[in-house]
């Protein structure tokens, strides 16, 4: 038996236009995303604070175990904290290899 949709639009209650699950879906997710996006960016941003504030005033090196506290200490760097951590690695390596190609410079003097 088919139901007439005709009856709903002239006994003056509002005909409600559903809308696709699947599109509500797609909006929170983009929505989703953007908050997601956003929290890497302020992680980025508190990373990129912690690695100023870790430079050593009289060296101008970053002190690696400075900056790993200071990664440790901020929870908004959570989003972004392994990338920050594998920065902080490779600083670190470049340092100690400048600090050997340097001593070895000087031991060839």
């Amino acid at each position: 038996m088919a139901i007439e949709t005709g009856i709903f639009a002239q006994s003056g209650k509002p005909s409600v236009a559903l809308e696709d699950p699947s599109d509500q879906l797609q909006k929170l997710m983009a929505v989703q995303g953007q908050v997601n996006a956003n929290k890497l960016f302020q992680g980025q941003s508190a990373a990129g604070a912690a690695a100023q504030a870790a430079i050593d005033p009289v060296t101008g090196q970053i002190d690696p175990s400075k900056y790993n506290q200071l990664l440790a200490a901020n929870p908004a760097i959570a989003p972004a904290a392994l990338d920050a951590l594998k920065s902080g690695n490779n600083i670190n390596g470049g340092q100690t290899d400048n600090q050997i190609k340097r001593r070895a410079a000087v031991a060839q003097q």
